[in-house]
């Protein structure tokens, strides 16, 4: 079937997590043809090492119409249904059937008889993965320690030289000078960490696994500290970016290797860690998975870089595979967690005022008023509303909130 025939003869359903259906009109919008060619990359829980899947977190642009004299019935019970917090399950003639979850969904009753949706819809993982007893901040911790005794194992493979106790200490000034600035109460650890580490470079040539070891605590420590999920793996991802630029020799594809997967590992931790308000919304959910996947793929993308066949015997170097399993499994849990976490975060909803309104009604409508007007200013902030709006928000409004 052609994407033209896709396009005018397909059905187009969504099943809510409350096992409703609905069959509301679509047609293609105007970035339609761009979606015969894009490559949609799911994430793919029986990846391997020698595949090196990438995990991808997917996201479309969903646009229907509800219409006809009971559009507005029909769009209510749709977003009566959108509460439910399970998965979706989304019959598309261009992308087949998904399953996942709305990031953000946008109301439009402007047009007469017709209500307008637009859904940024998240594939995810529908079910707990792994299913097992062990809470996931301790089984995350555990593969992560795991990685980074790998790491340390894969590191002292090679006999090290003079030379590479600048480049370990180089990187070392860099990484304390990247999470220094969000480390708060944990700034005097983690400063007595980098001595560590830089003392100990100095000592790399007879005591290698110490040397490496005293480094990758300082890609490990930034996890447990007292800051926002967003600017832990911010600054992991900026610490990450910067050792390629190093890498020179044989030897320092063995130190990208292992601090990258650390600073990989660190991430996850981090990510599954949150502090109360890290991830009240999907969205916030959704950036910490995008920024894990970029770091692992950017990574990834290094390793592949820096292989050197086995035929170049005095070159040749390939990543540790077992070290790789490991992360890849890491990486792979923590993601499929934190979707699954999505599903008890709060949607973004957009709607479109239907006539002259004021502050007050639209909080009681929406989020509800509460004693202590927390929700009144929350609402105010989030749709900036300036004092001239206060007793008379106009028609045709746009106003974002939380479900």
């Amino acid at each position: 079937m052609s994407w033209k025939d896709k396009i005018e003869n397909g059905i187009f359903k969504i099943t809510t997590g409350d096992g409703k259906s609905y069959t509301p009109l679509w047609k293609q919008g105007d970035s339609s043809k761009d979606y015969n060619t894009a490559a949609f990359n799911f994430i793919n829980l029986e990846g391997t090492l020698i595949d090196r899947k990438k995990p991808q977190s997917s996201k479309y642009p969903l646009t229907f119409w509800f219409q006809g004299e009971d559009n507005i019935e029909q769009a209510e019970a749709f977003l009566k249904s959108a509460d439910d917090p399970r998965a979706w399950e989304v019959a598309h003639p261009l992308y087949g059937t998904i399953n996942g979850q709305p990031l953000g969904i946008e109301r439009n009753d402007v047009d007469m008889n017709v209500t307008k949706i637009s859904v940024d819809f998240w594939e995810s993982i529908t079910v707990d993965y792994p299913d097992d007893e062990i809470s996931v901040r301790d089984r995350i911790q555990s593969k992560a320690l795991n990685v980074q005794a790998l790491g340390i194992k894969s590191y002292s493979n090679f006999q090290p030289k003079t030379a590479d106790i600048g480049t370990i200490k180089l990187v070392a000034a860099q990484t304390q000078g990247l999470f220094s600035k969000i480390a708060g109460m944990n700034k005097v650890d983690y400063q007595n960490a980098y001595n560590e580490a830089s003392n100990s470079a100095d000592n790399l040539i007879s005591k290698q696994a110490v040397a490496i070891s005293k480094q990758q605590t300082l890609f490990a420590l930034p996890s447990t500290f007292e800051n926002t999920v967003s600017r832990k793996l911010k600054a992991y991802n900026a610490a990450l970016v910067l050792i390629p630029d190093l890498i020179i020799s044989k030897n320092d594809k063995y130190l990208y290797e292992t601090q990258g997967s650390t600073a990989i590992a660190g991430a996850c931790q981090c990510a599954v860690t949150p502090l109360e308000g890290d991830y009240i919304t999907r969205t916030q959910i959704e950036a910490a998975v995008d920024t894990i996947v970029e770091m692992y793929n950017e990574y990834l993308v290094n390793l592949d870089a820096n292989h050197v066949s086995q035929y170049s015997i005095e070159k040749a170097w390939n990543p540790n595979a077992l070290l790789q399993a490991q992360l890849n499994d890491l990486v792979i849990d923590a993601i499929g967690n934190l979707q699954v976490l999505a599903f008890e975060a709060k949607q973004e909803r957009i709607v479109y005022t239907e006539k002259d309104s004021n502050l007050i009604l639209l909080v009681h409508r929406y989020i509800g008023l509460d004693t202590e007007d927390k929700n009144l200013d929350n609402f105010r902030k989030i749709n900036s509303i300036k004092n001239d709006e206060l007793f008379l928000i106009p028609k045709g409004r746009k106003i974002k909130y939380f479900a």
